[in-house]
């Protein structure tokens, strides 16, 4: 028996509660430049001097080349976006706006591996048959 365990039973003991003052401490605002917040779409050819399509398709400086530019395509989409916008049909983010034209180059049928050149003329032509079917859509609602 010199190796049988004796348990005896020991008093609980309550733990004291401490009371612990934790200190409010203020989020710290960061202030960072403006060029940090996404502008809304209406506002971004403002803020960045040049439309959001040429940022979303990433043709930089060579956009607006009167012989190979792409000026007459950037604006019909911006315009009809712009429209979209105003008539409460998108949203003003430009989160709404890369969906949209997600959407447009899907039913347009413009693929991700052709060219910019393609896909912004692609793109163009379907807008203008969007724009086409709205006035049609709004003359007979117009005229009935």
């Amino acid at each position: 028996m010199s190796n049988a365990v004796v348990r005896t039973r020991q008093p609980k003991v309550k733990p004291k509660a401490e009371v612990e003052i934790k200190e409010e401490v203020e989020p710290e605002v960061q202030v960072g430049k403006a060029s940090d917040v996404e502008p809304p779409f209406t506002d971004y050819k403002a803020v960045k001097h040049k439309p959001f399509t040429v940022d979303y398709f990433k043709l930089d400086g060579n956009w607006e080349d009167k012989t190979g530019g792409f000026k007459q395509e950037i604006e019909a989409l911006e315009a009809y976006v712009k429209s979209r916008i105003e008539q409460g049909q998108l949203n003003n983010t430009l989160e709404a706006v890369k969906k949209f034209y997600k959407k447009v180059e899907k039913m347009s049928q413009a693929d991700r591996t052709e060219r910019v050149t393609m896909r912004i003329s692609k793109m163009a032509a379907y807008i203008k048959f969007l724009k086409d079917t709205d006035d049609i859509k709004l003359n007979y609602v117009k005229y009935s």
